[in-house]
Formats: C-alpha cells, sequence, structure tokens
C-alpha cells in the first residue's frame, strides 16, 4: 500500500508540473502539446477527476490545432498530423473529447 501512495504522489507531482508546460511551435505527441493532452487525458481519468484538468486538455487542444494551422508539421505519429489524429481518436474513446459538440 505504501509504494501505491508514493506512486500517486509522484503522478501529482508530474501532472502538477505537466498542467503548466506549454510547447510553442510543436503539436507533436513525443516532443509536443499532444503528448502533454495525452497525459493529462489518462491522469484525469484513471487519478483524478478535476474540472481543472478538463479545461487544460481543451486550451492544449487549441494550441494544438493553431499549431497546425501555422507551421508546417509533417505527418509522421511522433511529431506530426498522425499523432494528434492518435491523441484525438483516444480522447473520443476515453470519453473525454466529442467532436459533435465542437
Amino acid at each position: 500500500m505504501k509504494n501505491k501512495n508514493t506512486a500517486a504522489k509522484q503522478l501529482d507531482q508530474i501532472a502538477e508540473r505537466l498542467m503548466e508546460l506549454t510547447y510553442d511551435a510543436y503539436p507533436g505527441l513525443l516532443n509536443g502539446n499532444s503528448g502533454l493532452i495525452l497525459f493529462l487525458a489518462y491522469y484525469y481519468k484513471w487519478v483524478k477527476q478535476e474540472e481543472k484538468i478538463l479545461f487544460r486538455i481543451e486550451a492544449l487542444l487549441q494550441r494544438v490545432f493553431f499549431q497546425l494551422n501555422e507551421y508546417d508539421v509533417p505527418g509522421g505519429l511522433s511529431s506530426g498530423y498522425t499523432g494528434v489524429g492518435f491523441v484525438l481518436n483516444k480522447l473520443i474513446r476515453l470519453g473525454i473529447y466529442n467532436p459533435l459538440c465542437i
């Protein structure tokens, strides 16, 4: 039980730092805002269901859509459109994002 509490505290610390982070030019999954969104989505779903996490996910999604329009983004999974699509699919499957409610 002690290990579970330690792991939960560490996840909380990681999430706190990631809630403040934004990548200016990277929408990608591996090293960009899509990766932040994916972590926060799973954190929200399985650890803490706090509304501020959903607001942060929404703000990061808006940033990703802006980046896709403003920058020359490749098509790959780690740093491009495919990674963004992967994350959107995960958000839909987790019940966090509904594209019909835009």
